[in-house]
């Protein structure tokens, strides 16, 4: 009896270190923005069209969350042949050549890609996946792929 209650001391001790060194990635990065912050450009000539036009690209927060990004507008987006999504994430600073994922939503025209390279400039991963961007009340939810070979996930650059 005495050697099993040891036994189960040295698993649980073990099991206590291994989820000190295990990789946990359930860090939220989040970014809010300003509502009503839209600026209207027409012929050269700025404007704001003010917090009830075109809420629908005004944008609240982008936040990455695990496996996906979530982007919340003020309003329900709209999908439409005449209106567009799009959102870059560059992983690594502002170094736009490598390292990012972009996410399009057009129509019908809908899919998540993603570039990692290794730092000689090799191609580790070039993934498309479509019909994958989903609408949940007034966010865009968009899976990440390959996040396991991102190194500095969470202090990306974006545009």
């Amino acid at each position: 009896m005495r050697k099993k209650n040891m036994i189960e001391i040295i698993g649980i001790l073990l099991c206590i270190l291994i989820l000190q060194i295990s990789p946990i990635r359930g860090e939220i990065f989040k970014i809010d923005d300003d509502i009503a912050d839209l600026e209207y450009h027409n012929n050269s000539t700025e404007g704001n069209p003010g917090p009830n036009v075109h809420s629908e690209i005004d944008i609240e927060s982008l936040q990455i969350n695990g496996e996906e990004i979530a982007v919340s507008f003020v309003a329900t987006p709209i999908v439409d042949e005449d209106i567009f999504y799009l959102i870059r994430i560059y992983w690594t600073g502002d170094d736009f050549l490598g390292n990012w994922t972009k996410c399009w939503l057009k129509g019908s025209d809908n899919y998540v890609h993603t570039f990692i390279e290794d730092s000689s400039g090799g191609e580790i991963t070039d993934t498309h996946e479509y019909d994958v961007i989903s609408i949940v009340g007034s966010s865009l939810i968009m899976p990440l792929y390959n996040i396991s070979l991102i190194t500095n996930m969470f202090d990306p650059w974006y545009c």
